[in-house]
């Protein structure tokens, strides 16, 4: 004995079905694409080669070893406006938003865009409602003394490359300062110059005559005009012959007319039908 089901329950089940293999279809694209994606960075997790004269025969060290060594530090401020304040006065930590993705804003400026994680168990810094972490004391003392200059080189790199704006989330920051066309003053560096030594004075005596000409023939023209006369044959009148002018026509652009298509009409239901309604169909061509 077979069961009827309803139409509606049926496609309602099968429409469901439809939609879970399309997004399952849409979950193997995306890891697809996101093995791809592994399997290009995995270059860059290999060990790469590098000078130790860079790092004066110190080995390297980690983000956990620095976060380490400046866990019992604190950070100090020179400035009223920049205040520091403990990780203890925070309820959750995990909620407070710190800028540039918890980095070090003094090392990204001076390491130009080095991502150097800060320590927020140093401390916290605040300057217009905006939260800091730094990885140094040292690097909190520079920041305060002048924290705009830091804030704004970092907004001038965003603008020249728009990629980290996302990334370092510096969209509400730059909207403020939209108006501002340079943040950062660029600096003139001094054009250097080669030692090539002293040069010693001339000890031959100068001797510059200004009726001197380097071309023989303007001796040459002053010769003829200091020897010419009155009847001299260059002064002679000499008869010159002209061609008056003459009367041109221009010719013009042909007169040109354009062709207008011809109306055509058709009339549908002359035949085959028994009724009066017959309309008029335009098949005149249009113009453009």
């Amino acid at each position: 004995m077979r069961i009827a089901l309803p139409v509606s329950i049926i496609f309602s089940l099968f429409e469901k079905l439809s939609d879970l293999w399309v997004n399952m279809q849409n979950q193997v694209i995306l890891m697809s694409k996101l093995h791809d994606i592994m399997i290009s960075l995995e270059v860059y997790t290999r060990n790469l080669d590098y000078n130790k004269e860079w790092l004066d025969n110190q080995p390297a060290v980690t983000d956990a070893e620095r976060l380490e060594k400046t866990a019992n530090c604190s950070l100090k401020s020179t400035n009223e406006q920049v205040q520091v304040f403990r990780i203890e006065n925070f309820q959750n930590i995990d909620k407070v938003r710190l800028q540039f993705l918890g980095s070090c804003c003094w090392k990204f400026v001076e390491t130009d865009e080095g991502l150097i994680p800060g320590n927020p168990s140093m401390g916290i810094v605040k300057y217009k409602n905006l939260n800091y972490v730094f990885s140094t004391p040292e690097a909190c003392e520079s920041f305060s003394k002048n924290p705009d200059r830091y804030i704004r080189h970092v907004l001038d790199l965003g603008r020249r490359k728009p990629q980290l704006i996302n990334f370092l989330q510096l969209k509400d920051q730059l909207e403020k300062v939209m108006n501002i066309n340079q943040l950062v003053k660029q600096k003139k560096l001094a054009k250097g110059t080669e030692n090539k030594g002293t040069i010693l004075e001339n000890i031959f005596p100068v001797n510059i005559d200004p009726k001197y000409k380097w071309n023989r023939w303007d001796y040459k023209r002053e010769a003829l005009m200091s020897t010419q006369t009155m009847k001299s044959d260059c002064r002679n009148t000499m008869a010159i012959q002209t061609y008056p002018k003459q009367t041109t026509s221009t010719q013009t652009k042909r007169d040109c007319y354009t062709n207008i298509p011809k109306p055509s009409t058709f009339i549908f239901g002359l035949r085959g039908r028994k009724d009066d309604k017959q309309f008029l169909l335009d098949l005149t061509q249009d113009i453009s």
